[in-house]
């Protein structure tokens, strides 16, 4: 059962997605979505290649993922 709740940023430039906690500077808002999630530990920001084949992982850990509105 997910003991952690919260929610993430998640955005893309040039170099792949980036999950922040928070929205970063220079980042225009537009272009972030931000997503709540629960699970067994707290998401740490990170830069990944393939947002899709991060979220299977997390979902295999046992993570649920809902778009913000």
């Amino acid at each position: 059962m997910p003991s952690t709740f919260g929610s993430v940023l998640v955005h893309k430039d040039e170099t792949g997605f980036h999950i922040r906690l928070n929205m970063p500077r220079g980042v225009d808002e537009s272009l972030a979505k931000r997503m709540h999630y629960a699970g067994p530990r707290m998401l740490m920001p990170e830069g990944i290649a393939d947002l899709d084949k991060w979220l299977a992982a997390r979902k295999k850990e046992g993570f649920t993922f809902k778009k913000a509105k």
